[in-house]
């Protein structure tokens, strides 16, 4: 586990690097001409972004990487995490959760602030102005307003799946502390309790295989041979003469 806090200081050392990079860049576009506590504030929101980032990459290549080795068949590679290593992984787990948890919000309040401008560039037939209807215009940004919620991973499905691989399918014993897999143990053979570093290996394991086919299924045959909504908005707004303006800075 030294190792792994080793590696953390280095990745969080090219991260500071990094957000410094961003502030710089949001200092340009933002026209300040000092460094006054707004660029400080965006320069710590830049490094909790950056960290926290690092820290879940770390948190799941450490339990994947316990899970495969651990759970490999033949020969222990690895013995079952100690208590303090796994009191380390809870530290780490924690401290993920807390900084992604200020990046959501800092996401969801710098998306509030952006300034959205639907252009009608629409000629009117006669001098009269108001020969032009506002009805497409309001027409595109509900459409707009309806993609901004779009995704192409359905949330509800993965949860569901995640959950009948986890529970149905009894994955979730791959995460016990023992060598070897058993998903349908009987109650008279010995069952070992669960580790926390292998749930998370598990448990992200399944979270990203659901995800990732969801997203190959969407691109590959439901956008080529249904619908792809992306581009009908912007058929849209061809056909609507229309251009949308996304202003996320002040300058």
């Amino acid at each position: 586990i030294r190792d792994v806090w080793i590696a953390i200081g280095v990745l969080c050392g090219l991260g500071i690097i990094l957000a410094l990079i961003q502030t710089c860049i949001w200092h340009s576009r933002a026209g300040k001409q000092i460094i006054d506590l707004g660029t400080i504030g965006k320069f710590l929101l830049y490094i909790i972004h950056i960290v926290g980032t690092i820290f879940f990459i770390v948190m799941v290549g450490v339990s994947l990487w316990w899970l495969i080795f651990f759970k490999r068949p033949g020969s222990a590679f690895l013995v079952i995490p100690t208590s303090i290593q796994q009191t380390s992984f809870t530290v780490l787990v924690v401290v993920t959760f807390i900084l992604k948890s200020l990046d959501i919000l800092h996401i969801i309040i710098r998306q509030s602030n952006i300034d959205i401008f639907f252009m009608d560039w629409e000629k009117p037939k006669s001098n009269d102005i108001t020969d032009v209807s506002v009805w497409r215009t309001y027409f595109v940004a509900n459409e707009y307003s309806e993609l901004q919620t779009f995704r192409r991973v359905n949330s509800t499905f993965h949860i569901i799946a995640v959950l009948f691989f986890l529970k149905v399918i009894n994955l979730e014993n791959v995460a016990t502390a023992q060598p070897g897999t058993n998903l349908f143990p009987s109650s008279s053979n010995y069952n070992a309790d669960y580790n926390g570093i292998l749930r998370v290996g598990i448990a992200f394991s399944m979270w990203l295989a659901t995800a990732l086919v969801q997203y190959l299924v969407y691109v590959i045959f439901y956008q080529r041979f249904v619908e792809d909504r992306i581009i009908n908005f912007i058929d849209l707004c061809s056909v609507s003469n229309i251009s949308v303006f996304i202003l996320m800075d002040n300058q």
